[in-house]
C-alpha cells in the first residue's frame, strides 16, 4: 500500500523496516504510526502552504490559527490530535508561549519549515456524512516571506509549492495601502499574485486543481479608521465570531463574506482578482485579524489587551466545504 508522505508530498510505499521513513538529501523523517493508520482508514489529508510577502504575519497567524482551533471554536466542532513531536514542539515553544506574553512570535528564519502535522476529528452529528466520524489530517507548510520576492526565489526555494493543492495567500493590505509610496497596494496585490502565478506554471503545476484561499490580515487596522468603509469596504469591520452551528458557519456565513469581498477587490483592485479569476481551480476572499482588538506597542514587537483573532479559521473551514 502507498500514503502520502508530508515530508516531500509524494506516495510512498509501505514495505519493508524503512516502510515510515522518509529522506530528503541528508535528512530522515519519520512517518508517524498514527498519521499511517488514520490515511489507511481513510482520513483526508489537505497539505496547506501559508504564503506572503515578508512581515504580512505568516507566523502570528499560524500561532492565531492554532490558538483558535484550541480557544476560540465551540469545544464540540472538533478534537485534535498532533501527530508528531516537532509540531507539538511548534506549538508550545514557539506560537503559543508568545501570544500568552503579549509577544509576536519571530518572523520564520528559514526559506522551508518541516509542516505541522495535526488530526481533526469531526462528529457525525455536524456532518452530513455515512462514517461515525470525519477524520481529517492537516499539513501545514510556513516559509520565510523573502521565498515570494521573485519567480526565481519561489522556484528556487520552495519547488514543493508545485504539489501543494491549498494555497493560503496572505495579504496585509493596510500595509500596502499606509507604507508603500512608489508602488501602489493595486500593483503590489497583483505582483504577488502575478508571481506566484509564474512560478508555479515554470514548475508545471497543476493550477486548476489548487485552491487559492485569500486571506487579508491586520484588517482590526480599518475598524476605527475613519472613512474606512469607503475605501475598505467588507474589510472595514470586524469578522463574525464562530459561535453558530458549524455547518451554518462553514456555510452560509463565509461563504457570504467572501462574496462580498469578492466584490469589493473587482472594483478596486481588478487586475488581482483576474490572475487568481482565470489560473486558480478554486478561490475564496477571508478577512481576518491575527491579534482581534490588541493594541501594537510602537516597535510593533508587542501587543496589549484583549488576544481574540477572528477569521483565521475560515480558510480552513471553507477548505473543509462543511
Amino acid at each position: 500500500m502507498s500514503i502520502f508522505c508530508p515530508f516531500c508530498l509524494v506516495e510512498h510505499e509501505l514495505e519493508g523496516d524503512k516502510r515510515n521513513e522518509c529522506k530528503k538529501g541528508d535528512k530522515i523523517n519519520t512517518l508517524p504510526q498514527t498519521y499511517i493508520k488514520a490515511v489507511q482508514r481513510g482520513a483526508a489529508v489537505y497539505p496547506i502552504a501559508v504564503i506572503g510577502y515578508t512581515g504580512c504575519g505568516k507566523t502570528t497567524y499560524l500561532s492565531s490559527f492554532i490558538y483558535a482551533l484550541y480557544h476560540k471554536l465551540p469545544r464540540e466542532w472538533f478534537s485534535i490530535l498532533v501527530l508528531n513531536q516537532q509540531t507539538i514542539d511548534k506549538i508550545e515553544k514557539d506560537y503559543i508561549p508568545f501570544l500568552r506574553r503579549g509577544n509576536f512570535p519571530p518572523q520564520t528564519a528559514r526559506f522551508f519549515e518541516e509542516p505541522l502535522i495535526l488530526k481533526l476529528t469531526i462528529p457525525e452529528k455536524k456532518l452530513n456524512v455515512i462514517k461515525s466520524k470525519r477524520e481529517v489530517i492537516l499539513v501545514i507548510y510556513d516559509t520565510k516571506g523573502g521565498n515570494y520576492d521573485s519567480v526565481d526565489t519561489i522556484k528556487d526555494n520552495f519547488p514543493l509549492i508545485k504539489l501543494i493543492p491549498n494555497l493560503v495567500l496572505l495579504a496585509d493590505l493596510y500595509s500596502m495601502c499606509t507604507e508603500t509610496i512608489e508602488i501602489s497596494a493595486d500593483m503590489k496585490l497583483h505582483s504577488l499574485a502575478n508571481k506566484l502565478t509564474l512560478a508555479l506554471d515554470e514548475l508545471d503545476a497543476p493550477m486548476k486543481k489548487k485552491n487559492l484561499i485569500v486571506c487579508f490580515t491586520k484588517t482590526d487596522k480599518f475598524w476605527d479608521m475613519k472613512g474606512a468603509k469607503e475605501d475598505f469596504g467588507p474589510l472595514s469591520h470586524s469578522p463574525l465570531e464562530p459561535k453558530s452551528d458549524l455547518k451554518s458557519y462553514g456555510k452560509e456565513e463565509i461563504y457570504k463574506a467572501s462574496e462580498a469581498i469578492q466584490v469589493f477587490i473587482k472594483e478596486k483592485y481588478n487586475n488581482f482578482f483576474e490572475v487568481i479569476d482565470e489560473h486558480y481551480g478554486g478561490y475564496c476572499f477571508v478577512a481576518s485579524s491575527n491579534i482581534g482588538c490588541c493594541q501594537v506597542n510602537d516597535t510593533g514587537s508587542t501587543f496589549c489587551g484583549e488576544y481574540s483573532p477572528l477569521g483565521v479559521v475560515d480558510p480552513l473551514l471553507w477548505l473543509l466545504n462543511i
